[in-house]
């Protein structure tokens, strides 16, 4: 596995660190340490990896840093010899004059793992206007991308998901909605099966399931109010309980192939239903979106 930290030089552009001790993993090219997505596999945050550093400073456990072409609150990905992430630039940057959100420009961009070359960026026209001045002032790039061995795939609230080869290819694009909150938007996308998960709560209060390969919605289960957290699946088999905030929050689970609700309840710490668990257990492959049908 392979951890990446991110730091953020305003008025400067952001930069990118890679610890100097775990280059011969990154040389291994071994896909079974790869990162990605938020929170790694499984979005557990969770690695088998020892003797990581816990420490980083300018001249400690850094064997590059690349200048991007601005800041982000998402997290890097990793997969094979490719790091990938999202940014922001022209408006709305800690530390630079406010601007004009017609200057906003936001960014994907693809590095070597192992000296942090860049490889590729793409720009993205955001769909305006978008939230002035997002509390926490966290910007407007905070969804960690998710990929697998053959696509990348990012989310930038109401402008929408984007598919890439990892060549930097556009593949599709797809609109979840174009609402927006004075919280920002931030929840990261995930991968079930042929399906890609969007929490789109504050882009239509929805969780949407787009096809891998076309961008084209699946299903969209409504009612999902008020929700920045990023879905689990699939279930760990152990997962007993979770913490959720606001106190009022309801936390649910719902079938990825179908996006019927299988579970909610309402509390500040609350155990997941029978029916839940033994759907996990029940399920250890991913799902497919050919049985999924629209709701």
């Amino acid at each position: 596995m392979r951890r990446l930290r991110r730091s953020v030089s305003l008025p400067l552009a952001s930069a990118m660190a890679l610890a100097v001790n775990l280059m011969p993993a990154l040389a291994a090219q071994d896909t079974a340490a790869d990162w990605p997505r938020f929170r790694g596999p499984g979005g557990l945050g969770v690695s088998p990896a020892k003797g990581l550093p816990v420490a980083w400073g300018p001249q400690e456990n850094v064997a590059w840093k690349t200048e991007l072409p601005g800041p982000g609150a998402s997290s890097p990905i990793v997969v094979g010899e490719r790091v990938f992430l999202t940014c922001y630039s022209g408006y709305g940057v800690q530390g630079q004059p406010g601007g004009s959100m017609d200057e906003l420009k936001l960014h994907v961009v693809c590095l070597n793992a192992n000296d942090g070359k860049i490889r590729w960026t793409k720009d993205i026209e955001p769909k305006l206007p978008e939230q002035a001045n997002p509390r926490e002032g966290h910007g407007y790039a905070s969804h960690t991308p998710v990929a697998d061995p053959e696509r990348l795939y990012v989310f930038f609230g109401k402008s929408g998901v984007y598919a890439f080869d990892h060549g930097g290819k556009q593949l599709w694009a797809a609109d979840v909605g174009s609402k927006t909150n004075g919280w920002g938007s931030a929840a990261s996308p995930i991968l079930a099966g042929d399906l890609v998960i969007v929490n789109a709560s504050v882009e239509s209060e929805s969780l949407v399931a787009l096809d891998r390969k076309t961008g084209k919605e699946v299903w969209r289960a409504r009612g999902i109010r008020e929700s920045w957290n990023t879905p689990i699946w699939p279930l760990p088999s152990r997962a007993k309980s979770w913490d959720s905030t606001p106190p009022r929050a309801r936390p649910s689970g719902r079938a990825p192939r179908t996006s019927a609700g299988t579970w909610s309840r309402a509390s500040w710490r609350t155990r997941a239903s029978s029916t839940a668990s033994a759907a996990a257990r029940a399920s250890p492959r991913w799902p497919s979106a050919r049985a999924g049908g629209a709701t």
